[in-house]
């Protein structure tokens, strides 16, 4: 391939790819006969080239592609323009259009990049400044062969990593499906628009590649979906939620008959409704100490309660789910035995007023 000879530009000329804008020949390495130093207007167009841009560049306000852009079509085509001063030029519409695609290219990813500080080299420690990033994700459940539909969330998250990310999901799923542990479900991730099963998200590796590819999905309007695979495990944790819920549910009627069972039922009872140790995780076995916690601190005295959290004169009814959850929350230092999570159903909004009336106290 032929060397580009230098030249002066022409403002008859586009200055990307030296089309003549008037008879639309490629002067790159040919010649011809049209007037070039007349500028381009509405009414000398040609049949050949009927669009074109003039550009007023001003090097203090253009965009940093349009700068880019012309600073290499000045080294290319041997301009010799000082690219540090204003000056007229002539763009064709296929390299207009090209530059504007670049310029909505770049803004979009100035508005999803994540900068992460460069370690320094000198060995001295720069102060940390924690990383936010905004996440907009909707959320697919599948259970037990069967698909819930989309939950749509979003929140944020300080130097975001996998397990921070996980955990904030399971958060979610818990709200859906009851509690869950993270050896109970499997997570991927793909575009609203993609077909297909999506990409596993397993560890810090694929996590990285997430936000990647996060990134790039937001920037062209799209929608990031994660899909959750609930395994069997979690069908048996389900059937003994609903066993331990209807237990609750009966505990008032069959006080006087619990009253009398020997320890030797009691003990069995509480073995089959409490699982091994030897099966929990040391995670899991922290959250089920504060699940027993909890329901001894918050056994409510009021006929008809079971556990109520009390604020003032109102009460806050708290199923096995809630206690479960809050459970995990005290586990991730959101909450604390006192002060129940930031969380929906434990909003006050959900309480009642109780009006003490002595019979209504057991005895």
């Amino acid at each position: 391939m032929s060397s580009i000879s230098p030249r002066n530009y022409q403002i008859g000329v586009c200055f990307t790819c030296q089309l003549c804008m008037y008879c639309g020949l490629d002067l790159t390495s040919n010649n011809c006969n049209c007037d070039k130093s007349i500028k381009p207007t509405k009414k000398n167009r040609t049949k050949e080239v009927a669009n074109f841009r003039n550009l007023t560049y001003k090097p203090a306000i253009v965009h940093e592609k349009i700068k880019n852009t012309l600073s290499n079509s000045n080294q290319k085509y041997g301009y010799k323009l000082d690219i540090e001063l204003p000056y007229n030029c002539t763009l064709c519409s296929a390299c207009n259009s090209q530059i504007n695609r670049n310029v909505k290219a770049a803004d979009k990813e100035k508005k999803n990049i994540i900068v992460i500080p460069s370690s320094p080299t000198d060995g001295t420690s720069l102060p940390s400044t924690p990383l936010q990033m905004e996440f907009k994700l909707r959320m697919s459940i599948k259970q037990n062969k069967q698909v819930l539909p989309f939950v749509i969330i979003s929140f944020t998250l300080d130097n975001p990593n996998f397990i921070n990310f996980r955990d904030k999901l399971e958060s979610y799923i818990c709200e859906q499906v009851g509690l869950v542990y993270r050896n109970e479900y499997t997570l991927a991730y793909k575009s609203h628009s993609e077909s297909g099963a999506g990409t596993l998200l397993g560890n810090e590796e694929a996590f990285d590649e997430f936000l990647k590819d996060y990134q790039s999905i937001v920037a062209g309007n799209k929608k990031v979906v994660i899909i959750v695979i609930l395994r069997e495990l979690s069908k048996k944790r389900s059937h003994e939620n609903e066993v331990s819920e209807q237990e609750s549910n009966d505990e008032s009627e069959n006080e006087a008959y619990q009253n009398t069972k020997s320890k030797k039922q009691l003990k069995k009872h509480i073995k089959k409704r409490i699982p091994k140790e030897a099966t929990l995780n040391e995670n899991e076995a922290l959250v089920g100490s504060y699940v027993m916690k909890l329901n001894d601190k918050y056994i409510c005295e009021i006929q008809n309660h079971k556990r109520c959290f009390i604020k003032e004169d109102r009460h806050l009814s708290l199923t096995n789910f809630a206690i479960s959850l809050w459970a995990k929350e005290i586990v991730n230092k959101n909450a604390d035995l006192d002060t129940p999570p930031n969380h929906a159903i434990f909003s006050m909004m959900h309480s009642v007023k109780q009006n003490f009336n002595f019979a209504n106290i057991r005895s």
